[in-house]
C-alpha cells in the first residue's frame, strides 16, 4: 500500500467503469484508514505502509526513518489531493463515471477528499518541505525532520533533504 495511485489519479481518465469505481474506492479507503491500517497520520498521509506486504524485509525497510518508507512526501500530497479532486470533477461532465452515480464509493471518495485536506491544512508549516517523518508520542503523530531519527539497519546515515524553499 502507498501513494503511487496519485498518478493514476492525477493522469488518467479511464473508461473501464468497474475497474475506475473499485480503483478510487480503494485509494480512499487507503487515504481514509489510520496509518497502520492505512496510510493516514495526523502529520500527514505516509508514502508506503508495509504492513501488509509478505516479507519482513519490508516492515524493516519501510519506516519512519527511511526516504522510501513511511514518511510523508508534500509533493506526494498535492499530487494525491488534485488526483482526488479531478475524479470527482469528472462527476460534473456528460459522460459520468459509475462511481459517482454510486452513493457509498461517491461518498467515501470525498471523505477521503476532505480527510486529505484537512491533514494537509493542518500540516501547512511542513508543505514547504520535500519530506517529513514522524515519531508517536503521547498517542498521536509528531512532526519530526527525517534526518533527525537513526537510519534503518544497514543503510547510510546521511539524509539529504533538498529544501529550496527555506523550511524546516
Amino acid at each position: 500500500m502507498n501513494t503511487d495511485d496519485c498518478f493514476r489519479l492525477f493522469l488518467l481518465n479511464t473508461t473501464n467503469q468497474p475497474q475506475l469505481t473499485s480503483f478510487v474506492n480503494q485509494t480512499a479507503n487507503n487515504v481514509r484508514r489510520a496509518f497502520p491500517a492505512g496510510l493516514l497520520t495526523s502529520v500527514g498521509v505516509v508514502v508506503a505502509n508495509p504492513a501488509y506486504g509478505l516479507q519482513p524485509e519490508y516492515a524493516a525497510n519501510f519506516t519512519n526513518s527511511a526516504y522510501h518508507g513511511t514518511v510523508v512526501w508534500s509533493w506526494q500530497l498535492a499530487m494525491l489531493a488534485r488526483g482526488l479532486e479531478r475524479q470527482l470533477d469528472r462527476c460534473n461532465h456528460a459522460q459520468v463515471p459509475d462511481f459517482c452515480n454510486d452513493a457509498i464509493v461517491s461518498a467515501n471518495v470525498k471523505m477521503a477528499y476532505n480527510k486529505l485536506w484537512d491533514t494537509i491544512e493542518a500540516n501547512s508549516e511542513y508543505l514547504s518541505d520535500e519530506v517529513w517523518s514522524w515519531v508517536y508520542e503521547n498517542g498521536d503523530f509528531q512532526f519530526t525532520p527525517l534526518g533527525a531519527l537513526p537510519p534503518p539497519p544497514g543503510t547510510s546515515a546521511t539524509v539529504v533533504v533538498f529544501d529550496v524553499f527555506g523550511g524546516h
